[in-house]
C-alpha cells in the first residue's frame, strides 16, 4: 500500500468513526492519533487539516479539535447561493449594512481552511443582513488579501462580495461546501441586531472557491431561524 493509499484509508475510517459522535464533541488527540495509527504526527495534522477545509472539524487553540457533524453539510460545483436573489424571490427586500473592513493576520484555522502561509494577511468584512429593514442575521467574511490588495469602494454600494470578486477581479465563486446548524448565538450578535430577547439562530458557514479550487472566502452568517429560510420568509 503507498502511503497516499495509507493516509486516504485512515481518514476514511476517521471520517466514519466520527460520523457517530454527537456534532460539538471532542475527537482524539493528533498525539493520540498518530500512535494509534502508527504514522507521523504531521501526517494525522494534514488529515485533520483537510476535514477541517470541508467543514467537518473545527479546531481551536488549546481546545482541541471537535467534529461538527454531516447533517447539513453540502458541496456545490454551481455558483453561490444569494442572500439578495432568496430575499427578493420571496417578494421581499434585503438589505445590507456594512459596519467593519479591517485587515490582520490570519489565524492557523483561517490559513488552512483558505490555504494560505504562515503570517498571510486577510481582510475581515462584518455586516448586518437584513430584511424589509428588519435585522436577520450577523456575516463575517475571511479573504486573503492577496485577492483584493485594496478593498474597493464600490462593495459599499451593493453589499455583495461575490459580485465585488466578479466585477472588479473577475474572479466567480462557487461553493466548496457549506453547512448550517441551530445555535445559540453569541451576546454581541444580539447586541448587533438589537434583540430584546432570545430567538432561534442558525449558523451557516461556507468556504467558496475561484475556478480553479482556490479558496477566496470563508464566511460565517448568525441567521435569525425565525425571519430567514423559506418557510420564515413565507410567513413574513
Amino acid at each position: 500500500m503507498t502511503a497516499r493509499e495509507t493516509v486516504n484509508r485512515v481518514a476514511q475510517q476517521l471520517r466514519e468513526e466520527f460520523a457517530l459522535l454527537e456534532p460539538g464533541a471532542r475527537v482524539p488527540s493528533e498525539h493520540a492519533l498518530a500512535e494509534r495509527f502508527h504514522l507521523g504526527r504531521g501526517v494525522i495534522h494534514g488529515v485533520l487539516a483537510d476535514f477541517e477545509r470541508r467543514g467537518l472539524v473545527r479546531r481551536e487553540r488549546g481546545a482541541g479539535t471537535r467534529w461538527l457533524g454531516l447533517d447539513e453539510q453540502s458541496h456545490y460545483s454551481h455558483p453561490l447561493p444569494s442572500f439578495r436573489d432568496a430575499v427578493r424571490v420571496s417578494g421581499h427586500e434585503p438589505g445590507y449594512r456594512l459596519i467593519a473592513v479591517d485587515s490582520r493576520r490570519a489565524v492557523k484555522s483561517e490559513q488552512e481552511l483558505l490555504d494560505l502561509p504562515a503570517n498571510s494577511l486577510v481582510w475581515r468584512v462584518q455586516r448586518i443582513l437584513s430584511i424589509d429593514d428588519v435585522p436577520v442575521g450577523f456575516a463575517t467574511s475571511v479573504l486573503p488579501l492577496r485577492a483584493l490588495p485594496r478593498w474597493p469602494a464600490e462593495f459599499e454600494s451593493h453589499g455583495s462580495i461575490y459580485e465585488t470578486l466578479l466585477r472588479r477581479y473577475g474572479v466567480a465563486s462557487t461553493r466548496g461546501w457549506n453547512r448550517k446548524r441551530r445555535i445559540d448565538a453569541p451576546d454581541f450578535v444580539g447586541t448587533a441586531l438589537s434583540l430584546d430577547e432570545p430567538v432561534p439562530f442558525r449558523l451557516a458557514e461556507s468556504l467558496n472557491v475561484a475556478s480553479d479550487g482556490r479558496p477566496v472566502e470563508y464566511a460565517r452568517s448568525f441567521m435569525r431561524a425565525d425571519r430567514f429560510g423559506l418557510d420564515a420568509l413565507r410567513a413574513h
